[in-house]
């Protein structure tokens, strides 16, 4: 078993990590800019910390947190709290606008969207080494089927080596739901699958939530040999330049500790374009131990475009 291809090993996980952030963030973030983007008024609330539109966004929050303690009951017995208000402002740039009334996250556009990958996987080990990660990869966005939402982030490498990760989300009135999501990674011609899918969909964030947003929850495979505990802040706002386009961003950090047979954690920090429901940015570190060895993978890919093909 050569070493690039155990060094594909620890990616999928870390881009397990990141579509859950993906998911937080768009429950707030999209609610910010709702469908109304010529609210200049409305941002300008957001950016002056308006009383108002900070309680209404809480009350969301919190009416949503009780929502998702219901769905929480699922098979890993995963707690869902939700903390924080519409807090404007942070960061560099102009904060999204404050969210409309009854605004609520909405899928991406669908089609194929590409990432440049920059990041290199060391591993420790009877066949120790460090190894680049693929410099392109993909995330693939099917169309939206009510408020149904199927993607899969492709991280695998020219031999096929790598992994794939199917994440499908629930877009509802009160936030964003994860409805399932499935790791696939082939090493060495071994195929590894993980897949959770709760007895209730998981709520990932609330419709109204902002900046200053907290949440954490817990997942268990279906098979049981695979738990995570995460945890979600949505720290700031920021611009980046994408394609030279200028995006509106929020920044969100996302930790999560995993158990079973892969032992570790991950902490990404990444920008989320709530307009468009899209990471624009990855940036993750993760420290796994699995039987293959143990594994230290820094990531970060950068969106070529906002317009998928």
């Amino acid at each position: 078993m050569d070493r690039r291809r155990l060094a594909t090993f620890a990616a999928p996980l870390a881009v397990l990590l990141v579509l859950l952030a993906l998911g937080a963030c768009g429950g707030d973030e999209t609610d910010k800019v709702s469908t109304d983007k010529t609210a200049d008024s409305d941002r300008s609330d957001a950016e002056e910390g308006d009383a108002d539109g900070d309680d209404t966004a809480g009350s969301n929050g919190a009416d949503a947190g009780d929502g998702g303690g219901q769905g929480s009951g699922n098979a890993s017995g995963g707690a869902t709290t939700t903390t924080g208000a519409n807090v404007s402002g942070g960061g560099s740039g102009p904060a999204p606008p404050a969210p409309t009334a009854g605004g609520a996250a909405q899928p991406a556009a669908d089609g194929t969207y590409t990432y440049d990958t920059d990041g290199e996987t060391t591993q420790s080990g009877p066949l120790g080494g460090t190894e680049e990660l693929p410099k392109v990869t993909t995330l693939k966005v099917d169309p939206a089927d009510g408020g149904r939402q199927r993607s899969v982030r492709d991280t695998r490498d020219e031999n096929g080596e790598g992994g794939l990760t199917t994440t499908v989300l629930l877009f509802g009135d009160d936030g964003v739901y994860l409805e399932s999501l499935k790791t696939e990674t082939r090493v060495s011609g071994i195929n590894i699958t993980y897949e959770f899918a709760p007895a209730q969909p998981q709520l990932l964030a609330p419709t109204g939530a902002g900046v200053g947003y907290h949440t954490e929850f817990e997942l268990t495979s279906t098979d049981g040999d695979h738990h995570t505990a995460t945890t979600i802040d949505v720290l700031s706002a920021e611009t980046l330049t994408i394609g030279g386009e200028s995006v509106r961003t929020f920044k969100v950090r996302t930790h999560t500790v995993v158990s079973g047979d892969v032992n570790g954690e991950i902490t990404s920090n990444d920008n989320v374009d709530p307009e468009r429901y899209l990471i624009v940015r990855e940036d993750s570190v993760s420290d796994l131990s699995t039987a293959l060895g143990n594994f230290h993978t820094e990531q970060v890919s950068l969106l070529r475009s906002v317009t998928p093909s």
